[in-house]
């Protein structure tokens, strides 16, 4: 047993993640309040994969205007084209018009100073390490 805890705390240690979507609401983050705000709010099925915003797919907050597109069936238009279309709409700060990319990690944002934010997922993920060996 204690081979194969330190075989999945290897695994662990051995992958590579990207958090990026983890800082959008950190202080120093230079996004809107309306996207903070949505991030806050959004839950495990707010988001989609679609390539509805910039041509190519990617991973949204669920708004208005992607569902819209969505559901509208029209194709998108080549990348970078129609991310030009749908770039600036989120300018009048109405986030159901915003191109709201996230990641998967985007629960793990929280509304503090970036080094606070490191500081935790840090402990968070010595926590889970620790649990399985």
């Amino acid at each position: 047993s204690t081979l194969s805890s330190s075989s999945a705390a290897s695994d662990v240690y051995k992958r590579q993640v990207q958090m990026g979507t983890a800082f959008l609401r950190a202080h120093e983050a230079n996004v809107s309040d309306t996207y903070r705000d949505a991030l806050a709010q959004a839950g495990d099925n707010n988001t989609v994969v679609t390539s509805v915003l910039s041509g190519r797919p990617a991973r949204a907050l669920r708004n208005d205007m992607v569902v819209g597109l969505m559901d509208s069936g029209a194709s998108p238009l080549p990348f970078p084209a129609q991310g030009g279309l749908t770039g600036g709409l989120g300018d009048t700060g109405d986030w159901n018009y915003a191109t709201s990319y996230v990641g998967q990690a985007f629960k793990l944002s929280r509304d503090v100073p970036a080094a606070q934010l490191v500081e935790a997922l840090i402990e968070e993920t010595n926590q889970r390490l620790m649990s399985v060996i």
